[in-house]
């Protein structure tokens, strides 16, 4: 896929494939988010666009399982961590994220795509807004993932 970067849509979806570029560490030692983050959301978006990642491989349309084990996984890392952390850069990814999935071509979007976007933005979510009910959404969202329908 050519990706015009000029344009507002080639822009979202470039800086979503660079993936996190941010670091967790608490009281010395390091913690997964970044490398989780890439598994859920960059791995994913660079399998849609056909770029190749050394790192992890993602087949498109397979099993959720592995994103909802991995989402859990995080939320828990956030919410047991997350106040000790910085977690504006976290922030930030994750609306270039949303903005990445949502501004793919129409010939590229899936249930996977908007439910990656959807992920996206509960993370952010999540991660912003501090109070009670706005994280009890975000994780009720984020945990019926792992329901099958």
């Amino acid at each position: 896929m050519i990706i015009n970067t000029r344009t507002q849509r080639g822009y979202d979806i470039a800086t979503a494939l660079r993936g996190p570029d941010f670091k967790c560490r608490v009281r010395g030692k390091y913690i997964n988010v970044d490398a989780t983050l890439k598994y859920i959301f960059t791995a994913r978006l660079r399998t849609i666009v056909g770029v190749r990642d050394k790192e992890v491989v993602i087949r498109p349309g397979g099993s959720s399982a592995h994103l909802v084990g991995s989402v859990s996984r995080l939320i828990d890392m956030i919410e047991h961590h997350g106040h000790v952390f910085d977690v504006s850069g976290m922030e930030h990814w994750l609306k270039h994220v949303d903005r990445g999935f949502r501004s793919l071509p129409w010939h590229k979007q899936s249930a996977e795509t908007v439910l990656l976007a959807e992920t996206a933005w509960h993370l952010w979510d999540f991660t912003v807004f501090r109070s009670a009910a706005s994280k009890s959404n975000s994780i009720k969202y984020l945990r019926e993932l792992a329901e099958p329908t």
